[in-house]
């Protein structure tokens, strides 16, 4: 009796690291489905042309259709603990992941789904544009994810269950900042320090500064002004700049020593690059219970575009932000509710 318990429990054992561990390969029919390998991914093609405009050696404009077609992996041959997707496949660039791509799993007894996947680091393409749905669901051994700045969509659940996840970060592609020099015909000017350029929201906050008898640069208290406040506003004591809108506007400080030195800077309120925004489907970074960083390498708020009541972190969650951006995230709507949590991306632990 007690032999045939063991035999029971040890077929028992058996069957369940067979259907949590898997053998064998993933391995498709081209003719029946479309889909390839490299041995190493699954992937299919996506076929595709643009047209482009260009101008000729005499600047003559012409139009030119070049190919678009595009990769979409669809999974791995084989289950992986680290992977890092190439930016190109058969001379094409990676641009999708497919739907369920990386979602393993068994279901126990036809009723509990257990995860299967082994993957603790992944490294995605700069040429990735979207990631499907449940495209890494229930990756339970997932320790950190970094979105690159060419992702446009995050799809519904795509990193759903993703319990383990300690740290995400994403990217936007931006330009840099603009910096602005202040000008002025007084000798010994004050001097303007800390003006760029900025986006719709953007809060910062302008330094005067000027040259003592001994040639140091010390704080010179002034009064400022805009010259387009629906622009740009400014406080006139504290020289705090709020932006309102794209355009731009001369920016004036004035000595308060009596001696009325002036100079002026012009800033520029950009809009925004509305083909750099990453969208997120409901559910897509749902349940990061462990998660304790969220940083966002974004200048522009607007990029995120994160739905109202989207974000449940819990509360050992901090958010590290350009340390230029930190005022402009704490008084944005989809932020100001985790303001106390913003950090400047300076204090984020290596």
């Amino acid at each position: 009796m007690q032999t045939s318990k063991r035999y029971l429990a040890l077929l028992i054992t058996f069957l369940l690291v067979f259907v949590l561990v898997g053998c064998g390969e993933r391995k498709y029919d081209y003719d029946k489905t479309g889909i390839l390998t490299d041995g190493v991914f699954n992937y299919k093609i996506v076929e595709g042309v643009k047209t482009v405009y260009k101008e000729d050696e005499y600047g003559v404009p012409y139009q030119e259709e070049v190919d678009d077609s595009y990769v979409v992996i669809v999974n791995t041959v084989k289950r992986h603990k680290t992977l890092e997707i190439p930016e190109m496949i058969d001379n094409k660039p990676v641009r999708e992941i497919a739907d369920y791509a990386f979602f393993e799993y068994t279901k126990l007894f036809g009723l509990v789904t257990i995860s299967k996947s082994k993957l603790k680091e992944i490294v995605f393409p700069n040429t990735l544009e979207k990631i499907g749905k449940f495209a890494f669901y229930q990756n339970t051994k997932l320790e950190s994810i970094h979105i690159p700045g060419g992702v446009k969509l995050i799809s519904e659940s795509a990193f759903a269950g993703c319990t383990n996840v300690k740290r995400l970060t994403i990217t936007r592609d931006e330009p840099d900042y603009e910096y602005y020099t202040s000008d002025s015909t007084d000798a010994n000017p004050i001097i303007i320090e800390g003006a760029r350029s900025s986006y719709v929201g953007d809060i910062l906050t302008l330094r005067s500064v000027q040259a003592n008898a001994e040639g140091e640069t010390v704080s010179a208290p002034a009064t400022w002004a805009s010259s387009n406040p629906r622009v740009i506003s400014i406080d006139a004591d504290t020289g705090t700049v709020t932006a309102k809108e794209p355009g731009f506007a001369t920016i004036t400080a004035v000595s308060r020593s009596g001696d009325l030195r002036a100079s002026t800077v012009i800033m520029e309120v950009k809009a925004s690059d509305t083909t750099k925004v990453i969208g997120f489907e409901q559910k897509s970074l749902d349940r990061f219970n462990d998660l304790r960083e969220l940083v966002l390498e974004v200048q522009d708020v607007a990029l995120l575009n994160v739905p109202q009541g989207f974000l449940k972190l819990n509360s050992k969650v901090k958010i590290y932000v350009p340390d230029n951006a930190v005022a402009f995230y704490k008084a944005a709507k989809i932020w100001v509710d985790f303001a106390d949590r913003i950090q400047p991306m300076s204090k984020l632990p290596e």
